[in-house]
Parts: structure tokens; C-alpha cells; sequence
């Protein structure tokens, strides 16, 4: 589902659908031993979310990968998001400025 919502070419619809795959999801739950298929599992379920959320959020097409249904990068986009989780466990995304390298690197 991920390759197919969340891939080069996507849009909101998708991504919506997507995300709510992943939400129905089984979690490892009590009881379940934690070897190394759970580990890769969760890992991989939690990269996907966090795709997801981030591509939902950015509402234009950026570097390689394209909105369909926004398909011009868009100046008040040139920013980062970065991906948290609230107090619930919600995963929540927020923009920050993006930094000049010169600032980076210095």
C-alpha cells in the first residue's frame, strides 16, 4: 500500500487511504514475543506512517516526488516538517524555517 499511495506520484486520496491502512494495523501486542520480524515490522509500520503524514501535509509537488492533485512546488512550502508524537500517541507534524548551509555548516 505504501508503494502504491505514498510512491513518486501521489495524491490526498491515496494518502488518506494510506494512513488509515496503517492505523487499522495490528500492533505487537502483550504477550507477543519481540523477535527480530516484530522489530522490522514496527519499523518499517512506523517509516510508513510517518511518510504518509508528512506527504499528506505537504500540499504541492517538491524535488522528485509529485502531488498529482498539487502539481506546482509552491514558495510558502520551502520549509521542513518535521514529524512528532503528542501526548496520545497522535502523530503530529509542524514546520520549521529551512536553515542556509552556510548557518549549518558553520
Amino acid at each position: 500500500a505504501t508503494s502504491r499511495h505514498a510512491g513518486v506520484l501521489r495524491d490526498a486520496q491515496g494518502l488518506t487511504e494510506l494512513a488509515g491502512v496503517l492505523a487499522a494495523a495490528p500492533r505487537l501486542g502483550p504477550g507477543r514475543r519481540l523477535d527480530l520480524p516484530a522489530v522490522e515490522a514496527t519499523a518499517l509500520h512506523t517509516v510508513a506512517t510517518v511518510l504518509a503524514a508528512a506527504a499528506l501535509a505537504r500540499t504541492e509537488s517538491r524535488g522528485c516526488h509529485r502531488r498529482s492533485d498539487a502539481p506546482r512546488p509552491r514558495p510558502d512550502w520551502q520549509v521542513r516538517l518535521v514529524p512528532s508524537l503528542d501526548a496520545a500517541g497522535g502523530l503530529r507534524t509542524r514546520t520549521e524555517p529551512v536553515r542556509e548551509l552556510a548557518r549549518v555548516v558553520a
